[in-house]
C-alpha cells in the first residue's frame, strides 16, 4: 500500500466492467486466474471430498475447470457456448469429481454425489451445501436447474468477491464496452500474452521475449516492488507508479486524475500497452521541437508546427492528449450523455496537433506493443454495435468504401473493429472541424517485431490480403487517412541518436529494448 494506506492513483483509477465476466472464457487469462484466486481465498472445497484447494492444486494439472451447468446439458437447452462458457458457469473442482458429475444437469449429479455409490462415501445435504456455497453458488438454483437465476445470482456474487478485494465499485453499464481494451489490447487481456504461438514463426518470440526483457528490467531496477502472482514483469499493485519513467511518474497521475481518465486493468504489469504509449510520449508532451521531428518523420512531411492540444497539469500547453475521445460522433454515451476518456467509448491513444502547408490537422493515435488476435468479438453487443455504427462506417459519409460488397459485420474481429471505430472517429472529427482541423487522420505505431498483429483474422477480409494494416488501408476511401509506422523505424533513430544524453532516449533504450531488434521494412499498411 502506499504511505497513509492509500491505493495508488494508477490501481485506484482502474475499472473493473460487470459484463466483462460473461466473456471471460480463457483458463490462462490473468483475470480469470484472479477471480479463481479469490475462491481459493474464500476456502472454496471440492464439490465431492470438502477438500480446500492450495495455490498448487488449484491451477495443477489434477484440477479440472468444470462447468457447473455442464456442457452438454446447456447445448440440450438451445444456450448458446459464448454463454455457457463464461466463468459464471465455471469454477475449479478435482479430476475425479468433475468425471462423476459429467454432462447431466445439477439436480441429476448433486442427488448422485448426496447418493453416493460403492467408490464414492454419499455426502450429507448439509456439506454438499457447504461446499456449493463455498465457491459462491447458491444451491437451490442449482437443485431447480434454473440456469438464468444462477447465472444473474453468481454474476452478483462474483462482482461482490471483486469489489471486496479491490476496494472499488464494479462498473455495472451493460452496454458493450467500446473504448476500454482490456480483454484484447495487451492492455492486456493476458490470454492474449500467454497463447500458445506455435505456427507464427518468428513472431512466435515477440512477446516471451518482451516479458523475459520486462521481467529483468523490473527485477533490476525495484527489485522489492515485483513478482506479483509470482511474475517477474508484474509490479506489486501498490508499486504500479514504478511502471512509468521517471520524468512522469508523478505528472501521468495528476494528469488521468485530473481529466477523469482511466488507467487500464494491468497498470502494474510491465508488458502494459498503455503505459508503454505513455513512456514513449508523454514525456513530448512538453517538447514540441523533438514531437515535431517524430510526427514528420512518421507522415514524410518536414517542419510541421506543432498546436497545443490541452493543458497539462501544470497548467502548461501540452502538445500530446492521451485517451482522447473527441465528441460524441458514433452514438456511445449513455442515457446521461456521460463519457469517460479510457474506457466504455473510442478512445484514441493519444493525439496530437499541427500545421503543415496552411493546413491544421489531427492525429489520432493508435499504440501497440504485445497484442495479438485471433477471435470475433463477444457477440452479446453486436446489435447494440450495428445501431451505433452502421450508418457511420461505409461510404458516402463513412470511411469505409461502399463498393467492397462488406457487411459492419466483417469488421468484429480485432485489430478491425479497433481499426474502424478510430476511422469512423476521425471521420466525424473531420467533418465537425473539431479544434479547428482540417484534416485528421489515425497514425497506428506497433513493434515490426510482433507480427503476428498483423495477422487478417476477418474471414471476411482475407481476400484483400495478409496484412491486417495494408488490408484496413486498402478498404478506405481515402487511404492516406490511415498511417501504420512500426515503432522500430519510427523512434529508434532519435533514441540512437540522443542515447544517454537524453534522459527520454536513455530510459526508453534500457527499457524497451526492442527498438534496436533488427526487423524487416513492412510497407505503410
Amino acid at each position: 500500500m502506499a504511505e497513509g494506506g492509500r491505493l495508488p492513483t494508477t490501481i485506484r483509477d482502474a475499472t473493473f466492467r460487470a459484463e466483462r465476466l460473461k466473456t471471460m472464457r480463457m483458463r490462462l487469462s490473468a483475470a480469470y486466474k484472479g477471480v479463481n484466486a479469490l475462491l481459493m481465498k474464500e476456502a472454496a472445497q471440492d464439490f465431492r471430498s470438502g477438500q480446500k484447494f492450495d495455490h498448487t492444486a488449484f491451477f495443477g494439472e489434477n484440477v479440472d475447470i468444470h462447468h457447473i451447468f455442464p456442457k452438454a446439458w446447456c447445448a440440450a437447452q438451445g444456450i448458446r457456448a459464448e454463454v455457457y462458457d463464461s466463468i459464471i458457469n465455471k469454477t475449479p473442482l478435482s479430476y475425479r469429481t468433475n468425471r462423476i458429475i459429467g454432462g447431466a444437469a445439477p439436480s441429476d449429479y448433486l442427488a448422485k454425489l448426496e447418493t453416493g455409490n460403492a467408490d464414492t462415501p454419499p455426502i450429507p445435504r448439509a456439506n454438499l451445501e457447504r461446499y456449493l456455497a463455498s465457491h459462491l453458488i447458491n444451491p437451490a438454483l442449482l437443485l431447480a436447474d434454473d440456469f438464468q437465476a444462477f447465472m444473474a445470482d453468481r454474476q452478483s456474487r462474483l462482482l461482490k468477491l471483486i469489489e471486496q478485494a479491490t476496494g472499488q465499485a464494479v462498473y455495472r453499464d451493460k452496454r458493450p464496452e467500446e473504448g476500454e481494451e482490456a480483454e484484447t489490447d495487451g492492455e492486456l487481456a493476458e490470454a492474449e500474452l500467454t497463447l500458445s504461438a506455435g505456427g507464427e514463426g518468428e513472431s512466435a518470440g515477440f512477446d516471451p521475449r518482451e516479458r523475459q526483457r520486462q521481467g529483468a528490467y523490473l527485477a533490476a531496477e525495484f527489485p522489492e516492488r515485483t513478482g506479483f502472482q509470482d511474475a517477474n514483469y508484474r509490479l506489486l499493485p501498490e508499486h504500479a507508479g514504478c511502471n512509468l519513467a521517471p520524468s512522469i511518474r508523478d505528472l501521468a497521475p495528476t494528469y488521468f486524475a485530473s481529466n477523469g481518465i482511466a488507467w487500464h486493468t494491468h497498470a502494474n504489469h510491465g508488458l502494459s500497452s498503455q503505459v508503454c504509449c505513455l513512456n514513449f510520449l508523454m514525456p513530448l508532451a512538453r517538447r514540441p521541437d523533438l514531437l515535431a521531428r517524430l510526427v514528420g518523420s512518421a507522415l514524410g512531411i518536414s517542419d510541421p508546427e506543432m498546436l497545443p492540444v490541452e493543458p497539462g497539469p501544470d497548467s502548461r500547453p501540452w502538445f500530446i492528449g492521451f485517451e482522447w475521445i473527441g465528441g460524441d460522433y458514433l452514438n456511445e454515451a449513455g442515457s446521461n450523455g456521460a463519457r469517460k476518456r479510457g474506457a466504455h467509448c473510442t478512445s484514441a491513444d493519444a493525439v496530437v496537433r499541427f500545421r503543415h502547408t496552411g493546413i491544421t490537422e489531427t492525429l489520432l493515435v493508435e499504440w501497440k506493443y504485445t497484442e495479438r488476435y485471433g477471435q470475433p468479438i463477444p457477440p452479446d453487443g453486436n446489435e447494440t454495435r450495428t445501431r451505433r455504427y452502421k450508418g457511420l462506417a461505409f461510404g458516402p459519409s463513412g470511411p469505409i468504401r461502399n463498393d467492397l460488397k462488406l457487411r459492419l459485420e466483417d469488421f468484429f474481429w480485432e485489430p478491425f473493429y479497433q481499426l474502424l471505430r478510430q476511422q469512423m472517429l476521425a471521420s466525424e472529427m473531420q467533418k465537425a472541424r473539431e479544434q479547428g482541423a482540417d484534416r485528421v487522420r489515425v497514425l497506428h505505431i506497433g513493434p515490426a517485431g510482433n507480427r503476428a498483429l498483423t495477422k487478417v483474422t476477418s474471414p471476411a477480409l482475407q481476400r484483400f490480403g495478409d496484412n491486417a494494416f495494408q488490408v484496413f488501408r486498402s478498404l478506405l476511401i481515402r487511404p492516406d487517412d490511415f498511417v501504420n509506422r512500426s515503432t522500430e523505424n519510427l523512434f529508434g533513430p532519435y533514441i540512437a541518436e540522443l542515447a544517454q544524453s537524453d534522459p527520454w532516449s536513455a530510459y526508453l533504450a534500457r527499457r524497451y529494448a526492442f527498438v534496436f531488434d533488427p526487423v524487416v521494412s513492412v510497407a505503410n499498411g
